[in-house]
């Protein structure tokens, strides 16, 4: 899943992590099962079990809401649904002024790969 463009993550010791992070900053959309609504988004890290995207919403997200995301690895302005990877939000922290910041781990580890 290398891409040209991202940066490694260090990881302390202590850090339970199973793939490596990279910094990749890319627009995304979030669904929201419980909602059935669309949620802008964006990317701060990935891996191929998870993402750590930052929000804007003023609706907080739950742990262990069950959410789909999409990332626009390309220029496209369409994300289509064969696009959307099955996750469940397993971290939320404030970002601030109707932001969340909110790790999302995959339902499939390989999907991040199959996406891309």
């Amino acid at each position: 899943m290398p891409r040209t463009d991202t940066l490694p993550i260090t990881i302390g010791q202590g850090d339970r992590r199973r793939s490596p992070r990279h910094q990749v900053v890319r627009p995304c959309k979030l669904f929201r099962h419980a909602t059935g609504r669309y949620t802008a988004a964006c990317t701060r890290n990935v891996s191929d079990s998870g993402v750590l995207l930052e929000i804007e919403s003023p609706r907080p997200l739950a742990v262990g809401e069950r959410v789909g995301v999409g990332i626009a690895w390309t220029r496209s302005a369409i994300l289509s649904d064969a696009a959307m990877l099955p996750g469940e939000v397993v971290r939320i922290e404030d970002g601030g002024e109707d932001r969340q910041v909110v790790a999302v781990r995959f339902a499939e580890p390989a999907a991040l790969a199959m996406a891309a």
